[in-house]
């Protein structure tokens, strides 16, 4: 590019600094950062060598610049530019122009340039489309990353977000980046725009972690299918991205044949009424993320309220109490106020101080439900039986346990002690007797759109006969965190594979959830 950066003779890179900015970067130390040349030979397969900056100039105007082995081409923000230019008047993209034919052959072997290094192990640098040239013999050259993007960035943020941050993401894993690269030239390539255009890299960043695009089914008559998985390689943070190979297996060397005669979403109607739906989700996703103080101080203040008005409005008889139980009952009637978020319930089986840390735990869950109820249509969390018998809806959050054991043996999270409690003192108990437990479960979550959280524990529980009653005294938690893919559990649980689960709800699981449901719907 003229002025950031030129190629034929030599390369040359301006910095957009002075060489003393230049030096109080701490940039000197990346001078021999290593660019790559890619050539293809013989078989379709590429060669890599490497390729450095050599020299330095500083023009009239006191500029620095970077100079480095000649090489003759364009770079991919302007071949992917003049793609954007030629399709500027076409809202969406049912058949491919010449320019989009053109730029696809020279993109597509960009692209095939990476996954050949993937292969050979080889780190190509991440700087953005203008840090790519494509000479006229096929050959290309992948610049010095941290040297062209903080040239950019020197410029302006509108530019940095023009020439490199708006086709890549460096937030992502470094194993992850050239599929999202890829991602966004092909989209550019099909539709004609490029997925996220933002004016800041920050902009960019909360765009790319929002999902905020417009699927490409709706901007070019593509399969629902394919769309998906273009879709899913742009998406935020998520463990599974459709790899370099996938994506080249659906985009082959033929652009066209991937465009479809005609398609029920390519179409203006089913455009806007996408283009509303995601402008609607992500103020409302942003509004919330950028008040959750406020909205999380309203919310559990109405929580406290209502707790306040419950506690004045009943009598000590309507409380809840585990007078009368045993202390296996105290010990499920626990568990089970925890798989329902009953706050009220989990304190009067557990002492302040032994439940400090999962009251708290339990309230911020509350209020989370609610907060979701308020903003999704009524919808709060679902347990994960629940959720399975439902049909895994896409907009419900999961929260709750399975496999409950105590001492090993197997028990309800539907534990009714508390509600039909006769409240006659046990008799036969001595006070400050004691008596210890050995608690397994499985805590099962969605903490975000793309993941189940699981958390497998193994409690230690203490309960001391205190007055008239048994309640725990000491409560040692101990927990292990895995992440399992929402997107793939579903196509496992479609074709019942399910073993490789060990959270999978137990079948006491599915019927206490389906007596749940069937209470909820009489109601």
């Amino acid at each position: 590019m003229n002025k950031i950066i030129e190629t034929g003779s030599r390369i040359i890179l301006h910095t957009a600094m002075t060489d003393r900015e230049f030096a109080q970067a701490n940039m000197m130390q990346h001078m021999k950062a290593e660019g790559y040349v890619a050539k293809e030979a013989d078989g379709g397969s590429f060669e890599f060598s490497k390729w450095f900056f050599e020299d330095t100039a500083t023009d009239e105007s006191g500029e620095f610049s970077l100079s480095g082995p000649g090489f003759s081409g364009i770079t991919a923000y302007q071949i992917l530019k003049e793609v954007e230019d030629a399709c500027k008047d076409t809202e969406i993209c049912t058949k491919p122009n010449q320019t989009q034919l053109d730029s696809w052959k020279k993109i597509f072997r960009i692209i095939k340039a990476m996954k050949a290094a993937e292969l050979e192990h080889i780190t190509l640098p991440d700087s953005g489309a203008i840090g790519i040239i494509y000479a006229d013999d096929g050959s290309i050259l992948f610049l010095p990353e941290l040297l062209v993007t903080r040239s950019i960035a020197m410029r302006s943020q509108k530019e940095a977000a023009e020439y490199t941050e708006s086709w890549r993401q460096p937030i992502l894993p470094i194993e992850q980046m050239p599929s999202f690269s890829a991602a966004v030239m092909i989209y550019t390539i099909i539709t004609g725009r490029r997925p996220f255009n933002a004016d800041s890299p920050e902009a960019l960043t909360e765009d790319f972690l929002d999902c905020y695009f417009v699927p490409a089914e709706y901007v070019c008559s593509i399969s629902k299918e394919n769309a998906e998985i273009l879709d899913t390689a742009l998406k935020g943070k998520i463990k599974f991205r459709p790899s370099l190979k996938r994506l080249l297996g659906i985009f082959g060397e033929d652009i066209a044949a991937v465009y479809l005669p005609e398609t029920k979403t390519a179409k203006k109607e089913a455009k806007d009424k996408a283009d509303a739906k995601l402008v609607s989700r992500i103020k409302r996703s942003r509004y919330i993320r950028r008040h959750f103080t406020q909205i999380a101080i309203a919310v559990l203040s109405v929580v406290i309220a209502a707790v306040i008005t419950i506690s004045i409005v009943n009598t000590e008889l309507s409380r809840p109490t585990t007078r009368g139980l045993t202390s296996v009952q105290v010990v499920e009637s626990f568990y089970t106020s925890l798989h329902h978020l009953e706050t009220v319930d989990l304190e009067e089986c557990i002492t302040k101080d032994a439940g400090k840390q999962i009251k708290n735990i339990a309230t911020n869950l509350y209020v989370t439900s609610k907060m979701q109820s308020a903003y999704n249509q009524g919808l709060s969390f679902l347990t994960p039986a629940q959720w399975i018998l439902k049909g895994t809806p896409d907009r419900s959050s999961i929260y709750g346990i399975t496999h409950l054991k105590i001492n090993g043996a197997e028990s309800s999270t539907n534990a009714d002690w508390l509600e039909n409690n006769q409240k006659i003192p046990l008799t036969d108990v001595e006070k400050g007797a004691a008596e210890s437990f050995n608690v397994e479960y499985y805590v099962v979550m969605t903490e975000d759109p793309e993941n189940i959280t699981i958390l497998e524990y193994k409690d230690s529980v203490e309960l001391t006969f205190l007055k008239d009653k048994w309640i725990i005294t000491k409560l040692e938690r101990n927990g292990i965190e895995s992440k399992c893919n929402r997107a793939k559990f579903i196509q496992d649980l479609s074709e019942d594979k399910t073993e490789s689960y060990p959270w999978f709800p137990s079948q006491q699981d599915f019927d206490t959830a389906k007596a749940e449901i069937a209470a909820q719907a009489a109601f």
